[in-house]
């Protein structure tokens, strides 16, 4: 009887060893990842994004992104000035080279959000450009008088009559 109570244990220890590589592996593929993600808002919201110049949807954004390093952003909206940014979405010291491969095992998803935020500013409104001369509606024109003569005597020649 010894034989078969042998043959159950290696088989149970076969099955520990088994549940134990598919637990090992299943962690690995389900393992974290790092999850970038990139937040742009502005106030008022709406505005028109350019991310590198290319058309990119309206704030608020929220999308993830794939690199690090300097960005261009660009932000419209009609009645408000263009907006022009140039952020550095610097690198994590987590995701620095060999550091990278322990965050990317990790079993637990490892986030990083960046989160940039912009004020728009009303366009101020120009007045239109008058021609010289020409009245302002809220100040009356003043009247244009022509010169009056001199009163005073044109110098007598020396000598005349005297």
């Amino acid at each position: 009887m010894s034989i078969g109570s042998s043959s159950v244990s290696a088989f149970s220890g076969s099955r520990t060893i088994r549940a134990t590589a598919a637990a090992l592996s299943l962690a690995l593929v389900s393992s974290g990842c790092i999850r970038q993600r990139m937040i742009i808002r502005s106030e008022p919201p709406g505005a028109e994004l350019l991310i590198n110049e290319h058309r990119s949807g309206t704030t608020p954004y929220d999308r993830p992104f794939l690199w690090y390093g300097r960005y261009r952003v660009t932000l419209l909206k009609p009645g408000y000035d263009r907006l022009d940014d140039k952020p550095l979405i610097r690198c994590p010291w987590y995701l620095w080279v060999p550091l990278d491969l322990f965050a990317e095992l990790l079993p637990v998803p490892v986030r990083d959000t960046r989160v940039l935020s912009y004020q728009l500013v009303p366009r101020q409104a120009l007045s239109e450009p008058k021609p010289p001369g020409v009245a302002e509606p809220d100040r009356p024109r003043e009247q244009e008088k022509p010169p009056a003569p001199s009163q005073s005597k044109a110098p007598s020649p020396k000598g005349a009559g005297h």
